[in-house]
């Protein structure tokens, strides 16, 4: 099993690109200005056993499901 969906982001926040990435399965937002950042808990059932990779603001963003051997994969994926 596989699936895409497209996410909109803003192609900048106060002006700045920035990116989004994972850390301990969490969304991390990553901005030039170091007032802007945010860090949110993703809410995910127990069968995901990972989530990776990082997008960049400006360019298409796509979170893909995969079926893995242990379950499944969420993955964070740019151009």
């Amino acid at each position: 099993m596989s699936a895409r969906v497209e996410v909109e982001l803003p192609a900048t926040i106060r002006g700045s690109g920035y990116r989004v990435t994972v850390a301990d399965r969490s969304l991390v937002l990553d901005h030039p200005h170091p007032a802007i950042s945010s860090r949110v808990r993703l809410a995910l059932p127990p069968s995901v056993v990972s989530v990776s990779d990082s997008w960049a603001s400006g360019e298409r963003t796509v979170v893909r499901v995969e079926t893995v051997a242990d379950g499944l994969a969420v993955t964070l994926e740019g151009p």
